[in-house]
């Protein structure tokens, strides 16, 4: 904190920082307000929320790679730099809800030689309003509920986060959402691991869906009664993609039946399904529709692969009580299948630098038989991936 001040990294800030600072202020703002007007509920409330919605399961989920590389780079001490005085800011409010743990938690890691004797002599955190950007903010939230969407049709197709799709294809009801995705797009693509992020204008579909409307007898019954018959036929009528595309940009839909009454249905009152190919999962939020083609080839098998055994020894690393920054010797893996050796082969370098070791071996297990004597390790154990099972062996 004394060598690294925020105010000398602002001019390499990347969005997500920008955004948790921005984040910062307005939570300080609230906060500071709720406290002021004694609504001390809900002060603590908003506080828990950005401690636990933006700073751990949004920003640190993000920040990941940029902080696990070796080199000291100016990137990864702008991410250090930006999370020092984000939870350096956030202590000094937790110190009014729990000055004990706040004080413990000074005392062991944000006081430095200068600092001063306890956490309540400290003043509470000014709001910083240069660094405090609404529209980012509204950005983000719509990226990460197309993120959530996105997430829900994996897993309808029973496809894994940590599997790579081969194209995420966004269909934005309005403009408003259509602006944020292009601006977050990167972003989006990573955490949705994607490698291709198709953003459709508002108003088109993709050629493959096919889009199936129907009154939702349960909403119009009570209200239209004996007109029901007469809006089914309207409805029949109309090409169901443009019917969608007004309901989900206006929530509404005005039609005209057969008396010339025009007839004005909400987004409850029609029912919208599809018909898609094999290999696309959907799922839709308040801001848009997500296709995600889940096809499986070689390469995504590959890169899929690599993600489920670094999982494995990164649990193996845990068991072993390892520093996060401690390097092993070797790390072996034995595959049922000769295919995966050459598959897992591509991605050798970039799991030695995820698990931190100095070599990688990838064998078949009819290999590993005749070797296992003279390759000897600190710990080895029988993983079920996919149905199959692989050895890992780790050598200290």
């Amino acid at each position: 904190p004394l060598k690294h001040k925020l105010s000398d990294y602002l001019e390499n800030l990347q969005i997500i920082d920008k955004w948790i600072l921005s984040r910062l202020n307005t939570c300080i703002k609230e906060v500071t307000e709720l406290l002021e007007s004694l609504e001390v509920n809900k002060a603590a409330k908003t506080l828990f929320n950005f401690i636990v919605e933006d700073v751990s399961h949004t920003y640190l989920r993000f920040i990941r790679r940029r902080v696990w590389i070796e080199e000291e780079t100016l990137d990864k001490t702008v991410c250090y730099t930006v999370l020092y005085n984000v939870l350096s800011n956030v202590l000094k409010m937790v110190a009014v809800f729990t000055p004990y743990i706040a004080e413990e938690i000074y005392q062991h890691f944000m006081r430095d030689e200068e600092g001063l004797e306890s956490i309540h002599m400290c003043d509470w955190p000014n709001v910083n309003e240069s660094l405090i950007d609404k529209q980012l903010e509204e950005d983000m939230e719509i990226m990460l509920e197309t993120l959530s969407a996105t997430i829900d049709a994996r897993k309808r197709k029973g496809f894994k986060l940590r599997w790579p799709t081969l194209e995420t294809i966004i269909v934005p009801f309005n403009e408003r959402t259509l602006s944020a995705m292009k601006r977050l797009e990167q972003l989006y693509a990573k955490a949705a691991n994607t490698r291709k992020v198709s953003l459709m204008n508002v108003g088109e579909y993709p050629d493959f869906a096919k889009f199936k409307i129907e009154p939702n007898y349960g909403s119009i019954g009570p209200k239209y009664k004996e007109k029901v018959p007469l809006i089914l036929k309207a409805l029949n009528k109309m090409d169901a993609r443009e019917v969608i595309t007004k309901l989900y940009k206006e929530g509404k839909l005005e039609i005209e039946i057969a008396t010339k009454e025009k007839i004005e249905l909400m987004r409850e009152d029609i029912n919208v399904s599809q018909e898609l190919p094999e290999e696309y999962g959907y799922s839709e939020s308040k801001y848009g529709i997500v296709y995600v083609n889940c096809k499986v080839t070689d390469e995504i098998m590959a890169e899929a692969l690599t993600n489920d055994i670094i999982r494995r020894i990164q649990a193996m690393r845990k068991d072993l009580k390892l520093d996060i920054e401690q390097f092993v010797k070797r790390v072996t893996i034995v595959t049922p299948e000769k295919k995966y050796v050459k598959l897992l082969s591509k991605h050798a370098e970039y799991m030695k630098t995820e698990v931190r070791a100095e070599t990688i071996e990838i064998v078949h297990k009819d290999i590993y038989v005749s070797v296992k004597d003279k390759m000897k390790h600190t710990y080895e154990k029988e993983w079920k991936i996919n149905e199959e099972a692989f050895i890992i062996g780790i050598l200290v």
